[in-house]
């Protein structure tokens, strides 16, 4: 793919997931349990920080996103949302100039606002596939680049 999120696959490997590569589609099957990663670096793929902030508590070690400072001055300041909305869902969570580090935690329900970021919204809408009774406040957000995302992935779990 010539999108570079494509690469968050990448990642999640690092993380114990099994990634299946065709010429025509990634599939990821998850393990038991995620390991943590120590020490990323999100420049190159900076978009999914959020993606990786959501699942991160569900490892069985700490992830450490870095380099990752200009993400503070996309849509909304990223960096302070994902720190914010973590901490909404008890999630320890430390907040660096250029990113975070997230503890695995047991995470309490809670309404995710989503600061008019599409990328928040679709991001911590993961966590409610493992927790129940997530909210995703303003999910209208994702219109912006992704018009059908909740019902795509209202698909994807069946329900």
């Amino acid at each position: 793919s010539l999108q570079g999120d494509a690469h968050f696959v990448d990642i999640l490997e690092q993380m114990g997931c099994t990634v299946i590569r065709t010429a025509d589609y990634l599939e990821v099957q998850g393990p038991k349990q995620l390991k943590g990663i120590d020490e990323i670096d999100m420049n190159a793929v900076s978009d999914t920080a959020q993606t990786l902030a959501a699942i991160a508590p569900f490892a069985e070690t700490h992830t450490h996103i870095s380099n990752n400072e200009h993400v503070r001055h996309k849509e909304t300041d990223r960096i302070h949302a994902i720190v914010t909305e973590l901490r909404k869902l008890n999630v320890h969570v430390d907040e660096f100039p250029d990113g975070v580090k997230i503890y695995p935690s047991k995470i309490q329900p809670t309404a995710i606002d989503t600061y008019d970021d599409h990328r928040m919204a679709m991001a911590f809408s993961v966590i409610g596939l493992v927790v129940p009774g997530i909210l995703i406040n303003n999910p209208e957000c994702t219109r912006k680049t992704f018009p059908d995302f909740f019902d795509r992935f209202e698909y994807l779990y069946g329900s």
